[in-house]
């Protein structure tokens, strides 16, 4: 069913494409990447996990201009083949091996039309299977989750507009494709249906200072307990003082509502800040944050239907450490504190960051992580990635190491 959809969706493309374009100029625009990358995960409970994995992907794009409209068709195919120990996520029942969530699998990663309306890009429509980027800090709420080999992409309609000096998106979407694959055993873990909104309206406030507002509207047809409507503000800045040194600041405050079919009620909320400070001498940034995410009350048992926070569309390996301890919120919700570096020395980046974790209601200590990461390019086409996370629990979890090592070339 979910083939003959896309099938559907894909025909509609390519019509509406030569409806639109007809007597155009057009090209024809090849891309792709090679991700070559060895994976270990150490869970303490599980059998030590190892997988050697290779993701493809190729981009067509066929896009066609003339004084009017720009509108392009863009088909994306992407591939995995993994060799090893490891539990992928379900597919290969290996569930006795900690999880590194990179099934084999073939299948169309993106098929979408664009068209844009004025010459000067400020209007632009987008329709089928895309990858969704709402800009710094929204892959909190919703993203690829570019991390894994297979990449997660939604169904759906995006407009993109200028609106004076400001930025405005939004996406109405009523499938997600995600990480797992389609042949996931479990049908929520392979797709999930919804009617959902995303809306984002950035604008600078100042020559250091942008702002943005948004809204996350997700009511999932078949995971009632998923749903929710979560509306913020962020704001990040950058103020430099003289050439050695300069201030960072970032910041949101958002809430989250539970809805849909679900007996879980309630509104909790979000909010993180950032400070750091660019420093020439050491040619990176140093940085103190905390973000916090809201959970059941301290006097609650769990089994209680009071609302946590959480974002199951969110690229959710960015935050609250790469050992993926967090990639759900626990009962009593978290509060992460972080100090971090991030920079570059001889030509290669570096960030290192040591994490907290605390209960956001009780503030019982969960545990502390180490994460590093090394990165360069060989060329302007090859780059190379090392990155280690260590969790070690104190009252959350288990004592849990990661560790990948991957090359990538793009063309």
């Amino acid at each position: 069913m979910k083939i003959q959809k896309l099938t559907s969706v894909v025909m509609l493309l390519f019509s509406g494409f030569i409806t639109v374009s007809a007597m155009a100029d057009y090209s024809n625009i090849l891309s792709g990447d090679i991700r070559l990358r060895w994976e270990r995960s150490d869970d303490s409970v599980s059998e030590i996990a190892n997988a050697l994995t290779a993701r493809g992907a190729l981009k067509w794009e066929h896009k066609r201009t003339d004084q009017a409209v720009v509108s392009n068709v863009v088909v994306e195919l992407e591939g995995n083949v993994g060799v090893g120990d490891y539990n992928d996520g379900g597919v290969n029942d290996k569930f006795e091996y900690a999880v590194i969530a990179d099934p084999n699998f073939v299948e169309i990663n993106q098929a979408y039309f664009t068209f844009l309306g004025r010459t000067d890009d400020e209007l632009g429509v987008a329709v089928g299977r895309q990858e969704l980027n709402y800009g710094p800090g929204a892959a909190r709420y919703i993203g690829n989750v570019g991390w894994r080999q297979n990449h997660q992409t939604f169904d759906a309609v995006t407009v993109d507009a200028s609106i004076g000096a400001g930025d405005f998106k939004a996406s109405y979407i009523w499938n997600v494709n995600r990480i797992f694959s389609e042949e996931n055993p479990n049908p929520l873990l392979a797709n999930l249906e919804l009617q959902g909104l995303a809306v984002r309206f950035a604008q600078p406030i100042s020559e250091n200072i942008q702002a943005r507002f948004f809204l996350y509207h997700f009511d999932f047809t078949d995971a009632g307990h998923l749903s929710t409507r979560t509306a913020g503000a962020s704001f990040d800045g950058k103020y430099p003082i003289n050439n050695d040194f300069g201030i960072t600041l970032s910041g949101t405050y958002a809430l989250q509502t539970a809805i849909g079919d679900t007996e879980i009620t309630g509104t909790n909320l979000l909010y993180a800040l950032s400070i750091g400070t660019d420093i020439a001498a050491i040619k990176g940034n140093v940085s103190y944050g905390r973000q916090v995410l809201g959970g059941a009350e301290e006097n609650r048992v769990e089994g209680d239907r009071d609302h946590i926070v959480h974002f199951p569309l969110a690229s959710n390996h960015l935050y609250q450490g790469y050992a993926d301890i967090f990639l759900r919120s626990p009962f009593g919700g978290i509060a992460d504190n972080h100090l971090s570096y991030q920079g570059t020395l001889s030509n290669v980046k570096l960030l290192l960051r040591y994490h907290e974790f605390k209960a956001s209601e009780s503030r019982q200590q969960y545990g502390t992580e180490f994460d590093l990461v090394v990165s360069g390019a060989v060329n302007s086409q090859w780059n190379w990635n090392i990155k280690i996370a260590d969790y070690q629990a104190i009252t959350l979890g288990l004592d849990t190491e990661k560790v990948a090592v991957w090359i990538q070339r793009s063309y």
